[in-house]
């Protein structure tokens, strides 16, 4: 049976979604929760040996975390996640490539926008990155519609574009809210018929759900469950995938240089 591919990424960032429910917390406050959620889940990494993870870090968090992200490009993919997560410019790509890399002092290989915006994608290889993963190829309302766009990893004209994962044909998206809200073991199923399918599950999370965010007044499906039971729920999660000899865990990076002729050209 041929090996498959778990690609599992964090987008490591400034905890701002309180903001869009008009819930005020100072900058401080924001990377606080990051940085206790980052902590909790970098723990169960350690746990669990290190599977190979892929983590989209800002800038800005990186800089007030040096030691911490340095100890986890020690075991892990360190990625972009731009420079801020609230706001952009378009700097802000090649600005934060350059400022990881001189915390981590390693190269900075892929890209990834917050909330998944759209924004011009030929900056992604003018500034050096060698791929972007800003798709989550299906449709959430008042967010994105990219329902056009391949499922597949697919090479762009200088850059290659790792979709997260999807359903395949129905296109149910496997992201960090499906992972919350679905029963564990119909999500697990799901995990389970897409790398059958299509050989690669690409799933990604955010640190500060790791982090105990009762005290917040947001909608349940955003923030339920969260620190100490989510761990658990990943923790099961990742061990499930583990005890299979056909599955491998693997840094998005490395995920490409073993496969540099398999991605499909969208022209």
């Amino acid at each position: 049976m041929k090996d498959k591919t778990i690609l599992l990424s964090f987008d490591v960032e400034e905890f701002d979604t309180p903001l869009r429910h008009r819930i005020r917390l100072t900058k401080d406050k924001q990377l606080h929760y990051g940085y206790l959620g980052l902590k909790n889940l970098f723990d169960l990494l350690q746990e669990l040996q290190h599977p190979a993870c892929t983590f989209y870090t800002t800038a800005n968090f990186a800089l007030h975390y040096p030691e911490l992200i340095c100890e986890i490009a020690q075991h892990h993919e360190i990625a972009s996640h731009t420079f801020y997560h609230s706001s952009f410019k378009p700097a802000d790509i090649l600005n934060s490539k350059i400022c990881l890399e001189e915390i981590i002092n390693a190269p900075i290989y892929g890209f990834r926008m917050p909330n998944m915006k759209d924004f011009d994608k030929s900056l992604i290889g003018e500034a050096g990155y060698i791929y972007d993963s800003s798709i989550n190829p299906t449709y959430l309302p008042g967010k994105y519609n990219y329902l056009a766009k391949p499922t597949k990893p697919y090479q762009e004209s200088n850059y290659i574009e790792i979709p997260t994962s999807v359903v395949p044909i129905v296109r149910i998206p496997l992201f960090w809210l499906a992972f919350k809200n679905f029963p564990f073991n119909l999500y697990l199923n799901l995990c389970k018929m897409t790398l059958n399918r299509t050989g690669l599950l690409h799933i990604y999370f955010h640190p500060w759900e790791f982090a105990d965010l009762s005290m917040f007044k947001i909608p349940s499906y955003i923030i339920k469950p969260n620190g100490q039971l989510l761990v658990d729920r990943l923790k099961q999660f990742i061990q499930y995938f583990l005890s299979k000899t056909d599955v491998h865990f693997e840094q998005t990076i490395d995920y490409i240089n073993k496969n540099p002729s398999s991605f499909i050209s969208k022209h």
